[in-house]
């Protein structure tokens, strides 16, 4: 067995669960508004966080949460609020003098856990005395709210740079690498940002990203169908270099058995250090008549495969049919929130790949979609928090308030009641 423990190629689960068609998901960070907008950066403060001094927590004795659990940010997505809680629950608190997040995604936690960028181009920073502060990235004015320049946003060079996907109003959305301590940024090329927001990924290793290219004809701001024949494969941009492939889209789609020629869309998400790359892989039909104005893309996942960063295949798993991947941070696992299945309760899929895989159902939730899964600092804990599907509520009611860790160890399973839903799991003080 190699690093990260996995095994060579060829490494496909033997027992795969049932395939159905994933609707459309309804996740904000699906959906964007144009905006004819370019944006920068802003450098992050480099502070301590310290826990807030709230007594005694009331834990749970099945959940035996110690401080080295850390702490959790929440969002309330009615008023944008932000608050704070031990991952129990136990302690929670809105934050009034914070300031507040428009829209409606959660913020990404920058590699050093000492910042979070949303969206909307704001960031959220901590001071040594461990309050949030909500400010504007400095091209987005104070208080206007920004709705969608960016389809996704992460983190690449240890932090020190931001990858997200543009759309500018009138041309295909577009991969931006923009230095965190600088106020310009690099145009790395187009990008298919049709079906998910993952069509850009921040190189933690390097001032590059990992994209999914655009093919002539693909999916634009005004939310176009994708081209019949998929995406190209996953490229790495650099600036001043010409796009390097990892892996074509046939060789993903061959990996996982699917017929020789069949069009797929993949997203694609690094492992922490760096060193793997998670890809995963859907086909896809187009409804050309959904609403008044676009198509609406269909996808049915097929599966996920691990490759270096070269593009050797290490594992691969049709065990994928879920709506969020979230690598471990020691880079060893990849946790799954998967779909759920008729009456049955959503559930989380742990996989080491090309070892073993671990599923946990999460009783009680029904007729939901995941909006966050977060490890916890130590990677023995997970947090899930999702939104309910009910066609009859508004956006702001669909999120579900609050979240349930999910103890690695024990299999356990702990609800928490909260006035919001989880956005971050920051280490506790002194623990980085």
């Amino acid at each position: 067995m190699g690093a990260h423990g996995v095994t060579p190629f060829p490494a496909i689960d033997p027992e795969p669960p049932p395939r159905l068609t994933r609707l459309k998901q309804s996740s904000p960070r699906t959906r964007w508004s144009v905006a004819g907008v370019a944006l920068t950066a802003a450098a992050v403060a480099t502070v301590l966080l310290v826990l807030p001094n709230s007594g005694p927590p009331n834990r749970p004795a099945a959940a035996k949460f110690s401080d080295r659990s850390g702490l959790v940010v929440f969002k309330d997505q009615g008023s944008g609020q932000l608050g704070t809680a031990a991952p129990d629950g136990s302690g929670a608190a809105l934050l009034n003098g914070a300031g507040t997040l428009a829209g409606e995604d959660t913020p990404v936690e920058s590699p050093d856990a000492r910042s979070l960028v949303t969206l909307e181009g704001q960031i959220v920073t901590v001071s040594q005395t461990g309050s949030l502060t909500v400010g504007y990235l400095p091209s987005v004015p104070p208080n206007q709210v920004f709705n969608g320049p960016w389809a996704a946003v992460s983190f690449a060079n240890g932090g020190r740079e931001l990858a997200e996907a543009l759309c500018d109003g009138t041309d295909p959305w577009q991969a931006l690498l923009v230095p965190v301590a600088s106020a310009s940024g690099v145009l790395l090329g187009h990008v298919d940002a049709n079906y998910d927001s993952a069509s850009v990924a921040g190189d933690p290793r390097s001032a590059g990203a990992f994209t999914i290219p655009a093919r002539p004809g693909g999916s634009d701001c005004s939310g176009g169908a994708p081209p019949r024949d998929g995406d190209p494969g996953v490229v790495f941009d650099r600036q001043g270099r010409p796009p390097r492939m990892i892996i074509t889209a046939a060789a993903v789609s061959h990996a996982l058995g699917s017929p020789t020629g069949t069009p797929v869309l993949l997203s694609v998400f690094p492992s922490p250090d760096g060193n793997l790359l998670a890809i995963t892989a859907s086909t896809f039909t187009v409804n050309p008549h959904p609403g008044p104005t676009t198509p609406e893309v269909q996808p049915n996942n097929i599966g996920m495969v691990v490759t270096t960063r070269t593009g050797t295949i290490v594992a691969a798993t049709s065990r994928y049919d879920g709506y969020l991947v979230s690598w471990s941070p020691d880079s060893r696992e990849i946790a799954m929130a998967m779909m759920p299945r008729n009456a049955a309760p959503a559930k989380v899929v742990v996989w080491t790949p090309g070892g073993a895989t671990r599923t946990i159902a999460l009783p009680g939730h029904h007729g939901e979609s995941a909006t966050v899964l977060l490890w916890s600092p130590d990677g023995q804990q997970l947090i899930y928090a999702a939104q309910s599907n009910a066609p009859t509520l508004t956006t702001s009611q669909a999120f579900k308030r609050g979240w349930t860790v999910i103890d690695l160890r024990t299999g356990q399973v702990h609800e928490v009641k909260a006035a919001g839903q989880p956005a971050a799991w920051l280490p506790a003080a002194g623990r980085r």
